[in-house]
């Protein structure tokens, strides 16, 4: 039978290799642990913050680049408890400035919320207001679609138009509740040619183009033929160019990308 371990018996040199390894240990655990900052030129680092200045110093309510921040002052308006008027106007005018900020799902609760608030209290909303809220739900529908398809479920097909294959919406509510708010202004205004074209490239992207679309609202397939043959096919990424998309600044592109595109 062997006897036990003692440390204080083994060699002197097996404790020499067991403290270096030890030590070995703990300075690759910190290696690990501390990652080096990406390397930025000192002209970068001045390009940078010169930058976040010019952004900081310009007027909050002029500059179309920040419609986050205007979002943010019209909700502490909101936060003072407003009369019904102004609140339903503070709603709308918050939807907008979500809208144009990227944030399509706050948009969508925000112009609900208008209409709730209408409805609950009798208000009758003059045919303008009612247009102006449908036309930026529709949107921010057609734009929700976008972002959570064209990122989130990103295709070889996903930016070729018309759509198709593997650029058809796996998530639909975006384009559905886009297809109910265009139906709506077209049932209200047959003539509405906007709400026409968005209805049926709603109906596109969900894969019902055209036997979903009504015959009276229906744009001829032919509209959408190019007026030569672009071979879609060689305008199709090889698949392991095409994974190098699926990186964090490329999903925030293709964000920008889509939300631009739906409209």
């Amino acid at each position: 039978m062997l006897p036990p371990f003692n440390l204080s018996m083994s060699q002197p040199k097996f404790r020499t290799r067991l403290v270096l390894f030890i030590l070995l240990l703990g300075s690759i655990q910190c290696h690990a642990q501390v990652t080096p900052a990406p390397y930025q030129a000192p002209s970068t680092r001045k390009m940078s913050d010169l930058l976040q200045q010019i952004f900081r110093d310009q007027d909050l309510k002029t500059d179309p680049n920040k419609d986050a921040q205007r979002a943010r002052e019209v909700e502490r308006q909101l936060a003072t408890n407003p009369s019904l008027r102004d609140e339903i106007k503070l709603r709308l005018t918050l939807a907008s400035f979500e809208l144009r900020a990227g944030d399509s799902q706050v948009a969508i609760d925000q112009l609900l919320k208008v209409r709730s608030l209408a409805e609950t209290h009798g208000v009758i909303l003059a045919p303008a207001y009612k247009k102006q809220i449908r036309d930026l739900l529709a949107i921010a529908y057609m734009r929700l679609g976008e972002q959570e398809n064209c990122v989130h479920y990103h295709g070889q097909e996903s930016c070729l138009f018309p759509v198709r294959g593997s650029g058809v919406h796996q998530l639909t509510r975006g384009m559905e509740g886009a297809v109910r708010e265009l139906t709506d202004a077209l049932q209200e205004n047959p003539a509405d040619l906007k709400s026409r074209w968005l209805l049926n490239i709603a109906y596109i992207t969900l894969g019902r183009y055209p036997q979903d679309v009504p015959a009276r609202w229906l744009i001829p397939a032919g509209t959408f033929d190019s007026d030569y043959d672009i071979d879609r096919s060689k305008m199709l990424l090889p698949k392991p160019a095409f994974s190098e998309w699926a990186t964090p600044a490329a999903s925030s592109w293709k964000t920008s990308m889509a939300t631009a595109c739906s409209t």
